[in-house]
């Protein structure tokens, strides 16, 4: 695995928050026409994390932590 990101490679994203309704709204603002070179490989609750990394290796990752609630 690299650590450079040539410019015209796609920026693989996971979209983890417990909310479904506000992963709606980033996926949604996230707009493929818009925002070509982003796209998101997955979207689910927190606790997910860990299996997802298991299967594959996000550039970028959107995680939003409630730390009154862990």
């Amino acid at each position: 695995m690299t650590s450079s990101h040539d410019q015209n490679s796609t920026v693989k994203i996971f979209l983890l928050d417990d909310d479904a309704i506000f992963r709606l709204g980033i996926f949604t603002a996230l707009d493929k026409e818009k925002y070509a070179d982003l796209q998101i490989i997955a979207q689910a609750e927190i606790a997910a994390l860990v299996n997802l990394l298991e299967q594959e290796i996000p550039n970028l990752l959107l995680l939003s932590i409630d730390f009154n609630r862990y």
